[in-house]
C-alpha cells in the first residue's frame, strides 16, 4: 500500500494514500493540481492634473466582481485564477477606462494602471460695460496658455474646459482690460466668471469765440462740466477736457463781458474725442458823449442827429449830450446831423464790451461866405463921369443875411447914380454930392450873385494921378472867411490934354538976307482946356547964328533975323508951340522959317 504526495511550482498539492501496487504490475493514479491564484491590482489616476489619485473609483472583472479604488486610488483584486480577464473602470466626473488580454498567473500579481480623462467643465460668465453696465458684445476672451473666444451680442462667453484653474484675460475696443486668476473649472459642473470693463476716457474738446467780430478768438473763457471740473481757454479761444469717463456731459462756458453759454447731451465716446464749439455774444457796450459847435466852440448843439451805420439815431438833450446804449462791441461810423451845420461823419468809433466809450463831437455851423469882386475902366478923365461895379457872390453853403454893400465915394468925386439888382435897397449922397452908398438885402441864397454899379464924376483938376474905389460885404451870418468880403479898383486919373491945331507962320520965308529983325506971326489954335489953365510957349532953334538972331515977343509973336552965313546952305529956324499944364507938356507942333542961300531969292 502506498501513499503518493504530489507538489509543482505555483499548484497548490495533491495527494493519493492507499494505492496499491501489485507485483509486476502497474498502478495508475493520475493528479488534477489546482493552480495557485494570481492578483490583479492597479491605480487609478486622472489625467488632469496627471497623477491624481481618483478614490472611490469602480473597477470591474468582466463578468465578475468589483472593488473600489481608495484614496490613493489603488484597487486589487486576489485569488484570481490565473487566467485572462477584461477590466473596467469607472468614476464619478470621469470618463470610464477599460482594459482587456490581462494575463493573471498563477501566484502572481499583474498591475493595470488607468488614467481617466475628468469630465469637462463649463467656465461662463458675461462682459458689461463697468459704467452703463450694458453687454459688451465682441470682446475677447482668454484663456491663459489656452483657448479664446468672443462674446456674443449679450455680451456672453464660455468655454468647455478640463478641470482644473485658469487664468484668464478679457479685453474689448475703447476699453480697459481685465484679468482673473486662479479660477477653478470643477468636472461635469459650471463655473461663473463675469467681468465689468471700465471704457477707456474720451476727450471733450471746441474753440469758444465770439460773435462780434464773428469767429474771433476768446482767451481765458472758463468752461466747466456739470459738477465737475473746468478749464480755461487758451489764446486761440481752444479748450480740452481729457480722461474724461465716457457717457453725457453738460457745459456751460463764461466769460468776461460776454453772456454765458451752455450744451447739454454731450455724449463723449470711449477712447474717443467730442467736439462743442461756443459762439459768445459779447455783452454791450455804451456810446455817449457831448455835441459841440466850433462857433462859438464848446457851446452845446441841441437837437443834433447822432446816427450809427445801421440807421439807429438819438438826439442831443439841451446840454448837447446823446447816449447809445445796449451796442454789441465793434468799430462803429457815426454822422452827425444838426440844423444850420455841416454834416460830421466820424469811422473807426471802438465801442468795447460791457464798457462806457465817450466820444465828443464838434461840429461847424454851415457858413456863408460873401465874396466881392470890384470892376471898372482901367483910367478916367478929370471932368468926367465914370461907372464902376461891385459885385458880390454868396460862396458858402448857406443863406447870407443882412447883406450890406457900402461904398465909400473916393475925395473930389460928385455922385451920380447907383444901381442895384431887385430886391436891393439902396441908400446914397444926393446928386452932386459925395459919402457913402449903401446897398442892402434882407438874404443872398446860396451862389447868389449881386451886381452894384456906382457912377461918379471925377474932379477936375484932379489932385492924384489915380482913384480907388472900394466896397466891403457884411452880413452877420457866419462865413467861412470875411478876407474875400472887400474889392477895390484903381483907375489912373488924367486931366484932359491940351491939342495944339492949325500951326503956320505968316512969313515961312525971309528976303533978303540983309541982317535985320523981320516980324513973324505964329499961328495956332489950343483945344481941350475946358477945366485946366493950359498954356502955350514957344521956342525957337536955328541951325546957324545965335540967340541974338532970334526973340520970343509973345506967345503967337516972335523977331527973326534975316540972315544967313555966306558959305551955307541957308538958314532955317524951327519954331516949336508947346502946350502945358503944371509943367507937363501935352502936345507939341512945330514950324519952319527960313532963309535961302539963293541971293537971287525974291527978285
Amino acid at each position: 500500500m502506498y501513499a503518493v504526495t504530489v507538489t509543482a511550482p505555483n499548484f497548490n498539492g495533491d495527494s493519493a494514500s492507499g494505492l496499491v501496487v501489485p507485483s509486476n504490475g502497474t498502478t495508475t493514479k493520475d493528479f488534477a493540481l489546482v493552480p495557485l491564484p494570481g492578483t490583479l491590482q492597479g491605480v487609478v489616476t486622472s489625467t488632469n492634473p496627471a497623477g491624481t489619485a481618483i478614490g472611490g473609483a469602480t473597477v470591474k472583472l468582466s463578468g465578475g466582481t468589483s472593488v473600489t479604488t481608495d484614496t490613493a486610488g489603488t484597487y486589487t483584486f486576489s485569488s484570481l485564477a490565473p487566467g485572462i480577464y477584461a477590466l473596467t473602470v469607472t468614476a464619478t466626473n470621469f470618463s470610464s477606462g477599460s482594459a482587456s488580454g490581462l494575463a493573471v498567473s498563477s501566484n502572481a500579481t499583474t498591475t493595470q494602471n488607468f488614467a481617466l480623462t475628468p469630465q469637462p467643465g463649463t467656465l461662463s460668465g458675461t462682459v458689461t460695460d463697468a459704467i452703463t453696465k450694458a453687454a459688451i458684445a465682441s470682446a475677447k476672451v482668454q484663456i491663459t496658455n489656452g483657448p479664446s473666444t468672443t462674446t456674443d451680442n449679450g455680451g456672453n462667453y464660455s468655454f468647455v474646459l478640463p478641470p482644473g484653474t485658469y487664468d484668464l484675460s478679457v479685453n474689448a475696443t475703447n476699453y480697459a482690460g481685465a484679468t482673473a486668476t486662479g479660477v477653478a473649472v470643477v468636472s461635469n459642473a459650471t463655473t461663473t466668471k463675469s467681468f465689468a470693463l471700465t471704457p477707456l476716457p474720451g476727450a471733450l474738446q471746441g474753440i469758444v469765440t465770439s460773435t462780434s467780430p464773428a469767429g474771433t478768438p476768446i482767451a481765458g473763457a472758463t468752461v466747466k462740466l456739470a459738477g465737475g471740473a473746468s478749464v480755461t481757454t487758451d489764446a486761440t479761444g481752444a479748450y480740452k477736457f481729457t480722461s474724461l469717463a465716457p457717457g453725457m456731459y453738460a457745459v456751460t462756458v463764461t466769460a468776461t463781458n460776454f453772456s454765458s453759454g451752455s450744451a447739454s447731451g454731450l455724449m463723449v465716446a470711449s477712447n474717443g474725442t467730442a467736439t462743442q464749439n461756443f459762439a459768445l455774444t459779447p455783452l454791450p457796450g455804451t456810446l455817449q458823449g457831448v455835441v459841440t459847435s466850433t462857433n462859438p466852440a464848446g457851446s452845446p448843439v441841441a437837437g443834433a442827429t447822432i446816427k450809427l451805420g445801421d440807421g439807429t439815431s438819438v438826439t442831443t438833450d439841451a446840454g448837447g449830450f446823446y447816449k447809445f446804449t445796449s451796442l454789441p462791441p465793434g468799430t462803429y461810423q457815426v454822422t452827425v446831423t444838426a440844423a444850420e451845420y455841416n454834416i460830421l461823419t466820424v469811422a473807426g468809433i471802438v465801442v468795447g464790451s460791457n464798457a462806457v466809450t465817450t466820444r465828443n463831437f464838434s461840429i461847424a455851423p454851415l457858413t456863408s461866405d460873401l465874396a466881392m469882386v470890384a470892376s471898372g475902366p482901367a483910367s478916367a478923365t478929370a471932368g468926367t463921369s465914370v461907372t464902376y461895379t461891385f459885385t458880390t457872390t454868396n460862396l458858402g453853403v448857406t443863406a447870407a443875411s443882412g447883406v450890406v454893400v457900402k461904398h465909400v465915394m473916393p475925395a473930389q468925386t460928385t455922385f451920380t447914380s447907383v444901381g442895384a439888382p431887385a430886391g436891393w435897397t439902396c441908400t446914397k449922397p444926393a446928386a452932386g454930392g459925395n459919402g457913402t452908398v449903401s446897398c442892402a438885402k434882407s438874404s443872398m441864397a446860396v451862389n447868389e450873385s449881386a451886381a452894384i454899379s456906382v457912377t461918379v464924376v471925377v474932379a477936375c483938376p484932379f489932385p492924384a494921378a489915380t482913384m480907388t474905389m472900394a466896397a466891403t460885404a457884411t452880413t452877420p451870418t457866419l462865413e467861412t472867411s470875411s478876407s474875400n468880403n472887400s474889392a477895390s479898383i484903381v483907375a489912373a486919373v488924367s486931366t484932359p490934354a491940351p491939342t495944339i491945331t492949325g500951326a503956320s507962320v505968316d512969313k515961312s520965308t525971309l528976303w533978303p538976307p540983309n541982317h535985320k529983325m523981320v516980324d513973324v506971326k505964329v499961328n495956332y489954335t489950343l483945344t481941350g482946356v475946358s477945366c485946366v489953365g493950359a498954356r502955350t510957349t514957344l521956342s525957337i532953334a536955328s541951325n546957324e547964328g545965335d540967340a541974338e538972331d532970334y526973340e520970343v515977343v509973345d506967345p503967337h509973336h516972335i523977331r527973326l533975323r534975316s540972315e544967313r552965313e555966306g558959305n551955307g546952305s541957308g538958314r532955317t529956324y524951327t519954331i516949336t508951340i508947346s502946350a502945358t499944364n503944371d509943367s507937363k507938356v501935352f502936345d507939341r507942333k512945330t514950324v519952319v522959317v527960313t532963309v535961302d542961300h539963293d541971293q537971287g531969292h525974291g527978285k
